[in-house]
C-alpha cells in the first residue's frame, strides 16, 4: 500500500485526477499472535488530463493509465473508489496491527478514524466490534455486529466472530441460524471459499477447512491453492493416497517452474513414502 500512497501523492502534486480500483486476486493470510490478518490488492488509475470526450462514442471510463504493484494474470478488476476509501484502508490496516499487538485504545483511536472516512465499510464496522469485544464490552460488539448484518451485503469476518461471541455465550440456535446464514453466501468467484477454508485452517476447523477447499474446486477446478490447502490436510491425516492425488492435481494446474520443482519434489516424496508401506 505504500506504493498506492506514494502514487497519491505525486498525483496530488502534479494536480493529476485520480481514483483506486479493487482487483480480485487470490488472499494472502497471516497470523499474529490470535488475529488474522488478510491482504487486498489496490490499483491507482491516473486520468489523461489531455482525454477529451467523443460524444459519437461511449466510453466505460475516462482515458488513463493502472498503476499496478503487483501484477498476475489471474486477477480480476473490481470497481473503483474514493480517496476517503483509501485513507480509510490506511488507517484499517494500522487498527489491525494495532489489534494484533493487543493495543486496544490505539486500535480503537485508528479504527473510529477509519470509520469516520468510509461508513459504509463492513469489515471496519467488524474490526470495531472485535475491538468492543476483547475489552469485554459484549454488548456494544454484539450491537455493532448487528449494525453490520443490517448494512448490507453478508461478510464472512463478521458473521464469524459473531458466531464465536455467541457461542462464547452458548447460545447454540442463534449459531446455527447464522451458520446456515454463512452457508447461503454464494459468489461466482473461488475466493469466498478459500478464504472460508484460510480462516478454518488457522481456526484449526480441518473439516470446515476441507469443505470449503472443495467448494472452491467445485467454482474453479484451476485453483491450485486450493488443491494444496487439501494436500496439507491429507498429510496431516496421513491419507497419503489422498495427498497424492491433490499434489497431481496442482501440478496440472500450475505453470511457474519453481513451483513445478516444489511440488514434484514433494510428489516424489509421497511416491516414496507409499510405495516403503507397500
Amino acid at each position: 500500500m505504500s506504493l498506492a500512497i506514494l502514487t497519491t501523492a505525486y498525483a496530488k502534486l502534479l494536480g493529476l485526477d485520480f481514483s483506486y480500483r479493487n482487483v480480485y486476486t487470490l488472499p494472502i493470510f497471516s497470523k499474529k499472535e490470535d488475529v488474522i490478518l488478510s491482504s487486498s490488492h489496490v490499483q491507482t488509475v491516473i486520468y489523461d488530463p489531455s482525454f477529451v470526450a467523443d460524444d459519437n462514442f461511449f466510453y466505460f471510463s475516462p482515458s488513463g493509465i493502472t498503476i499496478d504493484y503487483l501484477p498476475n494474470k489471474n486477477n480480476r478488476r473490481g470497481g473503483t473508489f474514493s480517496y476517503n476509501a483509501f485513507v480509510a484502508m490506511y488507517y484499517k490496516n494500522i487498527a489491525a496491527d494495532a489489534l494484533a499487538d493487543k493495543d486496544l485504545a490505539k486500535s480503537f483511536m485508528y479504527a473510529s478514524t477509519t470509520y469516520k472516512y468510509d461508513t459504509k465499510n463492513i469489515e471496519t464496522i467488524n474490526l470495531l466490534a472485535v475491538i468492543h469485544r476483547r475489552a469485554g464490552d459484549v454488548k456494544t460488539a454484539e450491537a455493532i455486529y448487528k449494525i453490520g448484518i443490517d448494512r448490507g451485503k453478508p461478510n464472512i469476518a463478521l458473521l464469524s466472530n459473531y458466531i464465536m461471541l455467541l457461542k462464547s455465550q452458548q447460545r447454540m440456535e442463534e449459531v446455527s441460524f447464522l451458520q446456515s446464514k454463512m452457508e447461503e453466501l454464494d459468489d461466482p468467484s473461488p475466493y469466498k471459499s478459500l478464504t472460508q477454508a484460510y480462516v478454518a485452517t488457522q481456526n484449526n476447523d480441518i473439516k470446515q477447512a476441507e469443505r470449503h477447499f472443495k467448494k472452491a474446486l467445485k467454482k474453479a477446478p484451476y485453483l491450485n491453492q486450493a488443491y494444496m490447502g487439501l494436500y496439507r490436510i491429507y498429510i496431516k491425516q496421513q491419507k497419503m493416497e489422498m495427498a497424492q492425488a491433490m499434489l497431481v492435481k496442482a501440478l496440472e494446474w500450475t505453470y511457474e517452474l519453481d513451483e513445478k520443482k516444489l511440488y514434484k519434489q514433494k510428489l516424489y516424496n509421497i511416491n516414496q513414502s507409499i510405495a516403503g508401506n507397500i
